[in-house]
């Protein structure tokens, strides 16, 4: 990565892009499942470009980035998930300001629950998909980068996939729960379990050399 230049986070890119599908009305109304992919990193200078695919569902969508697609995005309409229970009693007093750098061998089977983020703040960022899904919703989604860049992997991590399942009556709660259920040590990724009141998710992290 050059120099001096700082990445864009994959889950501010996907909740730009679902706010603006929802500004213009062209989100399902069903919405239960978001699987995502980055394949190109993305700057915070870079000038991103929402683009619909040629997929039969017609809910494909790609983040394009002076040609070349840093991010794909599909979108399932369909019966939401029932939503899991959680204990939240031992739950942190505050988030960290300062990520964990943890060890391959460190994140295997590791798993704690974090505080969700601030949903009057993912209303401001992202109005139109808060209005349209709730602010709950749309804060799950954003703990999920919290986990990935704070705690697990944490420092020098990048997002490679998302997998979002929504619940059909979300219940808002102050935590989230993960847990690391999978180390690929060969291609330095892992892979977490992630489970709220109103989103449950599978994510990929890459865990990144300094």
């Amino acid at each position: 990565m050059p120099p001096g230049r700082r990445l864009a986070y994959g889950m501010d890119l996907l909740l730009w892009g679902l706010d603006t599908l929802a500004r213009k009305g062209r989100l399902p109304e069903s919405l239960a499942r978001v699987r995502v992919r980055f394949p190109k990193w993305v700057f915070l200078e870079d000038d991103v470009q929402l683009k619909q695919t040629s997929n039969p569902s017609g809910h494909a969508y790609e983040l394009v980035v002076n040609g070349a697609i840093v991010a794909t995005f599909d979108l399932h309409a369909g019966e939401r998930m029932s939503a899991p229970s959680i204990d939240c009693s031992r739950l942190p007093q505050s988030r960290r300001t300062v990520p964990l750098r943890l060890l391959l061998e460190e994140l295997e089977g590791r798993e704690a629950s974090v505080r969700v983020a601030d949903a009057a703040g993912s209303a401001s960022l992202f109005p139109e998909l808060s209005k349209t899904f709730g602010a709950q919703l749309v804060s799950e989604c954003a703990t999920c980068s919290y986990i990935i860049g704070m705690e697990a992997p944490g420092l020098y991590s990048m997002s490679m996939k998302y997998d979002l399942q929504f619940h059909a009556e979300p219940r808002p709660l102050p935590c989230m729960r993960y847990k690391v259920v999978g180390v690929d040590e060969r291609f330095r990724k892992i892979r977490i379990a992630v489970t709220g009141g109103a989103v449950s998710a599978t994510l990929e992290a890459l865990v990144r050399e300094p």
